[in-house]
């Protein structure tokens, strides 16, 4: 399944954050002109002294406390000369740019907000209109990667609250959607729409590599590690949506059974028509009952979406021959996004992405069905935590569902920035490209994968 979620909530990367109007007019800049050489802000030539906001900017955790920045900023221009009073009026109307939806819909007339459905609008509609949130949602007692009862508030977004374990920063959606929400939410416009526009056009027009929902290289990596050299073996690939991955463990490996374990009635229409693939529409329990046992099983982009991980690993890892590889990718949800980012990291998507893992607890999640006697932990992509996390601004974003005319993820502004934050956001965009090379290493990327051998001999009642 492609987890078009991660593409949106606030950034993926640098270049998804700046498809505004910029009057630099350049890749990984924000409305607000930089100084070419990294060691200034300039409007129309004019320089801010280089200390003016070390002395004077100070921007709160909750940017919605900043209305009135602009007006200190310009009082203490006062004091400080009429040029430089003239310099931060230029900064603010360059500030002051038209958003995309209003840009766009003037231009073609195709995006104005009355015609265009967006995530997080279906996301009110469904949890807080109809859901009724919080109300019927169930509250997490218990943490499913160390067993502890020690939650914490650790942040909201959309109104829905996330909640820390105290002991292995496991984050999560708590309280999380009854089953009815969960139902509604997966047969909505969003993942209609993105199988429909998104995922389908390519698998048929581009190829399948550009439906998978992590980068090919570690997908290569964990079908060779999965294989093993074995000329032939049985792959069961779970959650798998359209089957891109699955297609792709079966060119790679075609000696190889690859089954798609799906239970969507339009995604296996799709997996089989088009690209062929066996598919087992059953869930875990028939298909032990049925006898059925595997070398490999799969899931990628999928425990983050279950309500009960525990549960889900414990049952498909029965599906295991001894022996057998229990391979697992989620979006990584590093120790500096638990503690930095929150909210702002592009995989804080609630309530679609109810579980928030990093490399350590999602290890203790698997040891703890004592189903496993070896792990191994790759990862990929670019780096999960970014400079610009530090500063919240997620609300002024959105993402635009696909559409026939619009086939692309559509990442778009719906406000203005307040100028301390716009300033903030072009320091820290200027730092991005220097030190992501350093946050993917020390702290890690944006993709997670560990693989988990089954154990020869299981424990009693397992």
């Amino acid at each position: 399944m492609v987890d078009a979620a991660d593409n949106v909530g606030g950034r993926q990367d640098v270049g998804r954050l700046t498809q505004v109007r910029s009057s630099a007019d350049r890749p990984g800049a924000f409305p607000l002109l930089a100084d070419d050489h990294g060691c200034g802000w300039r409007a129309s030539g004019e320089a801010v002294p280089a200390d003016f906001w070390k002395r004077n900017l100070r921007v709160s955790r909750n940017k919605r406390r900043s209305g009135s920045t602009l007006g200190f900023f310009r009082s203490q221009a006062r004091s400080k000369g009429p040029r430089l009073k003239n310099t931060l009026d230029r900064l603010a109307r360059d500030c002051r740019g038209t958003s995309i939806l209003e840009t766009r819909n003037e231009r073609d007339g195709s995006l104005g907000q009355e015609s265009t459905k967006t995530l997080f609008q279906e996301i009110h509609r469904l949890c807080h209109v109809e859901g009724l949130y919080p109300l019927g949602w169930i509250e997490r007692t218990e943490c499913p990667c160390c067993g502890a009862s020690r939650f914490q508030e650790a942040f909201k977004k959309l109104g829905i609250r996330h909640s820390r374990c105290a002991e292995c920063d496991y984050v999560c959606v708590d309280p999380y959607p009854p089953p009815q929400v969960m139902e509604v939410l997966y047969s909505g416009d969003y993942y209609t729409r993105m199988r429909e526009f998104y995922e389908l056009p390519r698998l048929r027009d581009q190829g399948i590599g550009s439906a998978y929902s992590a980068p090919v290289e570690l997908l290569d990596a964990l079908i060779a590690k999965g294989t093993g050299g074995r000329e032939s073996g049985a792959w069961l690939d779970v959650g798998g949506g359209l089957g891109a991955f699955a297609s792709l463990v079966s060119r790679r490996a075609p000696g190889w059974n690859v089954s798609l374990n799906e239970m969507n009635v339009k995604s296996i229409e799709i997996a089989r028509d088009l690209l062929k693939l066996d598919v087992l529409p059953e869930d875990s329990a028939v298909l032990r009952a049925e006898g059925r046992e595997f070398d490999v099983v799969s899931s990628i982009a999928v425990l983050e979406h279950v309500v009960d991980p525990v549960a889900f690993v414990s049952d498909y890892a029965a599906l295991l021959k001894p022996g057998g590889l229990l391979i697992t990718v989620v979006p990584h949800f590093t120790r500096l996004n638990v503690h930095v980012s929150k909210a702002s990291n592009s995989n804080v998507v609630p309530p679609f992405h109810l579980s928030l893992f990093g490399a350590d607890n999602l290890e203790r999640l698997l040891r703890r069905t004592e189903l496993f006697s070896g792990f191994e932990t790759m990862q990929g992509g670019g780096a999960s935590f970014t400079l610009i996390d530090h500063a919240e601004h997620w609300m002024y974003w959105d993402s635009l569902l696909p559409d026939a005319d619009h086939a692309e993820i559509r990442t778009v502004r719906t406000e203005e920035y307040p100028l301390p934050l716009n300033i903030v956001l072009n320091a820290l965009s200027l730092a991005v490209p220097v030190t992501s090379e350093y946050f993917a290493a020390t702290d890690g990327m944006a993709h997670l994968a560990i693989c988990a051998t089954r154990k020869n001999v299981t424990p009693f009642g397992k």
